[in-house]
Order: C-alpha cells, then structure tokens, then sequence
C-alpha cells in the first residue's frame, strides 16, 4: 500500500456517524456522507479512504472495487455480495441471466474494475442508455433529514424504469451534475446538488398510474430473492397463455399483430416523454418493431425493461404476472418462447401451426412435415425443441450405435472428434444434437464445463511455473487463457488472484523529468507556431495530441512538467508574432 492510502486509510471506530447503512442506502450515498464528515476537499481523497482508487469506486449505480470497500471498512457494512446485493442496482439485471453471469457480475463489482460488465449485461447494446441518471425524491429528501438529519440516495429510486417515488407517488428529479457529466466523479448528496424535473411535460393521473405500475414492477424485480432466475422455456409459455387469453395471438400461436402492438403502445405512450424510456415505442409500427421480436425469435435476451413493459400489457400488474408464474405450469407444447435460436420470423407462423397440428393429431411425423412442405429433419428438431419425441427409422445411426453418440456427446466432447471416432458426418452429429430432447442443452453445458476446467488448469499451470507469479506477467503468457476466464469465470479467476503475489512497484525515479519537460514544452511550441502560421482557429489539447507524439500520456503528469504546464496555459491567446518571438528566446 502506497503512502497516500496509508495516510487516507480510515477507521471507521473513530468516526460514529457512518457507521452503519441508512434504510435502502447506496454505496455512492454512504460515500457523500463520509465525503461530508471526513471534509476532504478532493472527491479523490474520499475515493482512496473508501476503495483504494482515485476513481473507480464514484459510480452511483454499478461500483467497482467494492471488495476493496469492505476490506477498508473493516466488514462492518457486510461482506461484498451483501453490499452489491442490497445497495447497488445490479440485482435489477440478474433475473432474467443465468446463474454464472450473476455469479462474473458480482465478482465484477468485487474486484478491480467492472470491465465491460455493463456490455455483457447487454445495457450498452439498447437504446435506453447505460448512464442510469442519478434520481431523487423531494418529500423523501424532506422526510430523510426530519428522521436522520441527513438526505440521501436510495437504491430502489436509481433502478431502471422507476421515475415516480414508490412511497410517495411524486415524480422524481434528476441530479444534473451527475447526469450531465459535470463533475461525474464528484460526491453530492441530494442537497448538494441541483435537482431537475425528468419531465418538461405535466403527468396526467393516468399517466401517473403507469408510471407507478412500472416503478413496482422495477422495485419488485430488484427484490428478487438472490439467486432467483426466469426460466426461459416457462416464461415463454406463461406470455404464450396470456396471450392466447386475451385474444392477441390465435390458438395455433399466430400472433395478431394490429391487437398485440395497440396493447403494447397503450403503456408505451404515455412513457416516452421521459428521456430514458424515449426510445419506446409511440405508434403501433414501432411496437410491431421492437416487441414482436421478443415472443417470436429473439437472439438475446432484451433489457428488463422491455420484459416488464410485455408484462404490464399482459398481465396488468407485477403481481398478478408473479403469481401466474408460481402457480400455473403450462403446458410445454406452447409455442412462443424467449429464448435459444429458433427459426427466423419468416418461419415463426408455419412452426406454431405444425407444433399445434402435432399436439392435436396423431399424424405422423413424415406426413405433417410434407403438408408444412418442410423438411422432416426440420419437423422432428421443432418437435424437439418442444419436448416432444418423435418415432425413428434409423438408415445412418443403428439404435446402439446411436446410445453410445448420446453418450459421448453427453461428456461435451467436440463435433469433429465425435463425427472421426464414429465414422460419420458432422452434419450427422448436428441433427442428433438437436432432434434428441435436452441433448444440445446437455452438450453444450459439459463443453462449458470441459472449457472451463482447461482454462483454469492453464492458469494455475502457468502460476506454477513462475517463481513469483502476478495477475500482470501471467496474463502476458497466458493472454487467450486470460481473456476466456475473465470473460466466463471472473469469480474464480478473482478469487486465484487475491492469492498471488503483486508487481513491485516503483518510483520511475531514473526518469530525467526535467529534461523531458523541456522537449515537450518545445515540441507543444513548434506545434503552436506550426498551428497559427496555416490556421486563425483555436488550438486545442485533442488538436496537440495529434500534433505532438507523446503529449496524450503526458496529460496525466503535468504536475511534473512545470514548463509543459507553462505553455499550455499561454496557448488560448498565443500570437504568432508571440509564438516566434518564443522560440527565439528559447
């Protein structure tokens, strides 16, 4: 640890006030207050105290290096999981992903930077934005100072889709500093910073409903026991029933395409005055667009915002959507599904009619597929994806050879060595795959898990065969075996880290600086005079790193560079006459 994190280093024993979370506190808030008691003058300062960096660690939404937090802070605000859990949105996010994404978020959040982890939340490929701006209540604000002396941020106004107060019904505001990227790294409590409207426009009553509707479905999703995941093939056939029910696909599971995007856009429409749901559709043309991809055949799986607007327009509200989905199994011949690759649109109508027709006649599979003039290779992988089996007339595969291909490809081993060892064709392989139910599902976990256990054999393979291994050197040997399991298996790959040793760090004190500062101080000169002698307009730092080799990774230590500084500060009124005059002196 270097001096300066020494010197931050808190205990918290001596500092009564901030000893324990305030009822539905984010980690940023608890971080304004220690700002505010501490009195430090640089946000870095309070950053350092509290996670270790003089940035990572300010995002009011999804923190990084909240191990870091917990270690500085001794424990007693809960073990990392408990703090991301209960004081972050990211559990918002983790239902409707699997079991190992939850598992790499949180260990994302742990560890020394989140990384891409918002990319591989899928937040960053929609149009609602990843900013999460940062929001208040005013009679929250008002009632948290009464009760505490104290206004702060709470979690469940920060989630996606929340935008009226879930206690109070009043709309929230905005904290324009954050939002607009004034100081994105500074510490405001709600006080401290100015507070704008999310709407220029008036909320009427009915629209106030919606948004209230929204707002619980937001908070009910983030209150999600932890560990608690939708299964995609259930939650397929629940929106199927519902929406057989309510008469916006027919009984063979064709969508209604008029009714179902005019039910969609009576919730949207009233949302899209809000800039982070603007991006929802307004008219029916744009409901057809963005929401009969996601119960026909969608190829990920969209943001929750989008499930809970599905939902609302389904379903009416939250809870009536819950408790369907506990009590009510449906059946697993439905035929709208969330998840997995599927046909394109164009065959989505002919797949529901034939998995209806095969539901409802005792027709076999060789004539259903000449009546829907498909393939019967394709009619029995339908009729698999369904879960329903289909009668076989072996011509390649006897019925023992074909127990033992199962078999094998149960242990996740590849296509090709499979198809080699057998004698026959990968494309053989690819229909067993998918025309045996549960088969492709089975594969591709073992090869998963077949992945994963190389991956982590290599690393610690590599951390063996060095004598003082680090994150730093292995990842140089090892940058393929790196990029996977910090892609698949962050938590692991955390927890092999926090066990081995770190770099040795040092001072750079063989650097000349002075010297150093001088060629730079003159290259930004001869660019200056460059500049002025082709160009009246101003000359800017972005314009001086293309102008000046090096001058980019110098920015961050101008405090070294005193005649660097010097110049820069000249150049928004540098002359040319002053800029020749300059270099004669020099």
């Amino acid at each position: 640890m270097d001096y300066i994190s020494q010197r931050l280093e808190l205990d918290f024993r001596l500092s009564p006030a901030i000893d324990k979370w305030l009822p539905g506190e984010t980690i940023y808030s608890l971080g304004c207050r220690q700002h505010t008691v501490a009195g430090n003058a640089k946000a870095s300062d309070t950053c350092l105290q509290l996670f270790g960096h003089r940035l990572i660690g300010t995002a009011h939404d999804l923190p990084g290096r909240v191990g870091h937090f917990v270690r500085r802070t001794k424990g007693q605000f809960g073990n990392a999981e408990s703090c991301i859990r209960e004081h972050t949105i990211l559990p918002y996010y983790l239902p409707f992903r699997s079991q190992r994404e939850s598992a790499n978020a949180v260990a994302a959040m742990s560890g020394e930077s989140i990384g891409a982890l918002k990319a591989q939340l899928g937040i960053l490929a929609t149009r609602f934005g990843a900013a999460h701006p940062l929001k208040a209540c005013k009679r929250c604000v008002e009632q948290d100072e009464a009760l505490h002396h104290v206004a702060y941020w709470h979690v469940e106004h920060q989630l996606p889709g929340v935008w009226i107060c879930p206690w109070h019904s009043d709309m929230l505001w905005i904290a324009q500093d954050k939002w607009m990227g004034v100081d994105r790294f500074g510490w405001y409590l709600p006080t401290d910073t100015k507070l704008a409207p999310c709407t220029d426009a008036d909320v009427r009553q009915p629209d106030l409903d919606v948004l209230k509707r929204l707002a619980d479905s937001s908070v009910a999703l983030w209150s999600l026991p932890s560990g608690f995941h939708f299964s995609p093939e259930k939650l397929g056939n629940l929106i199927s029933s519902a929406m057989r029910e309510r008469e916006l696909s027919s009984d063979s599971g064709r969508i209604r395409l008029n009714a179902f995007s005019s039910a969609i856009t009576e919730v949207t429409h009233t949302l899209v005055g809000i800039r982070e749901l603007s991006s929802l559709p307004s008219s029916v043309d744009q409901a057809r667009s963005q929401f009969t991809r996601i119960v026909s055949a969608p190829r990920s799986s969209p943001h929750p915002l989008k499930y809970q607007i599905l939902i609302l327009a389904l379903f009416g509200t939250w809870e009536s959507f819950l408790e369907r989905h506990v009590a009510k199994d449906i059946s697993a011949t439905s035929v709208v599904y969330l998840s997995g690759k599927h046909a394109s649109s164009d065959n989505t109508d002919k797949r529901a009619e034939f998995l209806s027709a095969l539901a409802e006649t005792k027709a076999s599979m060789n004539s259903l597929a000449h009546k829907f003039d498909i393939s019967v290779s394709t009619a029995m992988v339908w009729a698999a994806s369904a879960g329903i089996a289909s009668k076989r007339r072996p011509k390649i595969l006897m019925l023992d050879v074909r127990k033992k291909l199962i078999r094998i490809l149960r242990r996740g081993i590849g296509k090709k060595s499979v198809a080699k060892g057998f004698g026959i064709s990968i494309q053989t392989i690819t229909t067993t795959l998918r025309t045996e139910i549960g088969l492709h599902e089975r594969w591709t976990q073992a090869r998963f898990k077949r992945a994963q256990s190389e991956a982590r054999n290599a690393w610690a393979e590599t951390a063996r065969n060095q004598s003082n291994p680090t994150s730093k050197s292995m990842r140089l040997l090892q940058p393929a075996v790196f990029a996977w399991l910090y892609r698949n298996d962050r938590a692991w790959l955390e927890r092999f880290a926090s066990q081995l040793g770190h770099a040795p760090k040092h001072n750079h004190a063989n650097i000349d600086w002075d010297q150093r500062d001088i060629e730079l101080a003159k290259a930004i000169k001869s660019a200056a005079l460059d500049w002025y002698s082709r160009s009246n307009t101003h000359l800017t730092n972005a314009r001086l790193c293309q102008l000046v080799p090096g001058f980019k990774s110098r920015l961050s230590k101008l405090d070294r560079l005193p005649l660097t500084r010097a110049v820069l500060s000249q150049i928004p009124q540098f002359k040319l006459e002053q800029c020749q005059e300059s270099l004669k002196l020099w």
